[in-house]
């Protein structure tokens, strides 16, 4: 999974996990719930709400994360929470979600 994430195929990610999860013979670690939610964050539609979900089944499923993985998906819901429900005039979500992940927007250039 690791390799998708780096190759930057998050959907595939996506469906990797899908497949392990519901195969019961393959066992769920913290680790494969954190590449997952690290993955849904950088989609570029519904990225927060596909993280939640992942996030909320890690629960039910009776697995903990470690600090590192809540403070990485609440960083990244406190940096996108105000463009879910403001946009700029003449701007999208999308443009403003793929804007607020360059290194450009955040220089201010």
């Amino acid at each position: 999974m690791e390799e998708f994430f780096k190759k930057q195929k998050y959907y595939d990610v996506r469906e990797i996990f899908s497949f392990i999860r519901e195969n019961s013979q393959i066992k769920l670690d913290s680790s494969f719930y954190g590449i997952t939610i690290k993955s849904m964050l950088m989609l570029k539609n519904h990225s927060i709400e596909e993280a939640i979900i992942i996030y909320k089944d890690s629960y039910n499923m009776s697995i903990y994360f470690t600090n590192e993985i809540h403070n990485f998906v609440l960083c990244n819901i406190y940096m996108l929470e105000p463009y879910l429900y403001y946009y700029p005039k003449g701007r999208s979500k999308e443009e403003t979600s793929e804007n607020i992940r360059s290194l450009e927007y955040w220089k201010g250039t």
